[in-house]
């Protein structure tokens, strides 16, 4: 729970970038524009659809784009956190600050889909090391 909580405190200090490119057509859909009609883009649908619908629920703030950015990384941390829950403690914190460091090396404090997609890393990883292809299918799509 504590490196969650370094964690957030991490991200609070670091800016966020908000891609136009994923914010615009997110946008544009919460206010009712439908994708691939109106609104032409080159991403997959995922993250500006779930960012639609935070725009939907909580207005278009930058709070919100700010709380998005935030969140992905989190659950990506919390499934690192998981995945070493039996490690010895002094490696648990080895690997979540390796984790958090590289991840915020590499820009993870976007609004991008690849932020989002980092999340459903490991439990795609598992699944597959488990041979539930089916499961691991669904998380990719």
């Amino acid at each position: 729970m504590a490196m969650l909580a370094a964690h957030v405190a991490l991200a609070l200090a670091l800016r966020t970038t908000a891609w136009p490119e994923v914010v615009t057509p997110a946008y544009l859909w919460s206010r009712g524009m439908l994708l691939y009609r109106d609104i032409k883009f080159q991403h997959g649908p995922g993250t500006m659809g779930t960012l639609a619908l935070a725009f939907l629920a909580f207005g278009v703030h930058t709070w919100v784009i700010r709380a998005y950015s935030i969140v992905w990384p989190l659950i990506a941390h919390f499934f690192v956190l998981r995945q070493t829950r039996l490690l010895p403690v002094s490696r648990q914190i080895l690997g979540s600050s390796f984790f958090v460091v590289q991840f915020y090396s590499m820009e993870g404090n976007a609004v991008w889909p690849t932020v989002v997609m980092s999340a459903w890393a490991i439990p795609i990883a598992t699944a597959l090391s488990v041979g539930r292809i089916w499961s691991a299918g669904l998380l990719i799509g």
